[in-house]
């Protein structure tokens, strides 16, 4: 029997859990707050990629996550872009709860130890398609993987797609600022395969 008020609100000890199960476990949560079906509005700005982010590579004059990350280092990586894009997208959620959105998602706060970037974009993608009902694009969504990652599938799912003021975002839009992007990024020596990806697809 325990006998010290630390071993009663110890928790039992658990097997770890595979990506699909912590999917599920989180899925679940999001649930408790959607009182409708695709009760959410999803907020999309830049995390890994995006603008500071080739800012940065420009200013330490790398071109990879990798080389910016070893210049860098981990903190510095963390303190110099990751923070300040969460910090951006958490501000950015609440501007779009101003245009009457109550439930409004940012997907930078959420950290899963042991998660890639494939993996948390696999995530997302799951919970636009299955929960969603809108989605909230940040100025300069276009530089970024993720966001443009995001509006394809939100394309694909005929949400509406807007931008930072509530206007839409037509595929043509879209395409034609994702390509200025590729085009301004290429010529400063930066690839883009997954930018380019995402024009291919819409």
């Amino acid at each position: 029997m325990p006998n010290t008020v630390t071993q009663l609100v110890q928790p039992a000890k658990t097997q770890p859990k595979s990506y699909d199960e912590e999917v599920k476990i989180l899925l679940s949560l999001a649930d408790g707050f959607v009182l409708e079906h695709r009760g959410l509005t999803y907020a999309s700005s830049e995390f890994t990629s995006g603008r500071r982010f080739f800012e940065l590579c420009r200013q330490y004059n790398v071109r990879t996550a990798e080389k910016l990350k070893e210049a860098l280092g981990s903190d510095g990586y963390a303190a110099k872009l990751l923070a300040p894009n969460v910090a951006e997208g958490i501000e950015f959620a609440r501007a779009i709860r101003k245009l009457n959105h109550h439930l409004v998602l940012t997907p930078n706060t959420l950290k899963v130890p042991g998660w890639d970037q494939r993996e948390y974009l696999t995530f997302w993608e799951t919970v636009i398609r299955t929960r969603c009902k809108a989605i909230f694009f940040n100025d300069g969504w276009e530089f970024s993987d993720g966001c443009t990652f995001e509006y394809l599938v939100g394309h694909e799912e005929k949400l509406p797609l807007l931008d930072r003021a509530g206007d839409a975002i037509p595929v043509g839009r879209a395409k034609q600022l994702i390509v200025t992007a590729i085009e301004g990024l290429e010529a400063d020596g930066f690839a883009v395969p997954k930018l380019r990806s995402v024009v291919e697809k819409l």
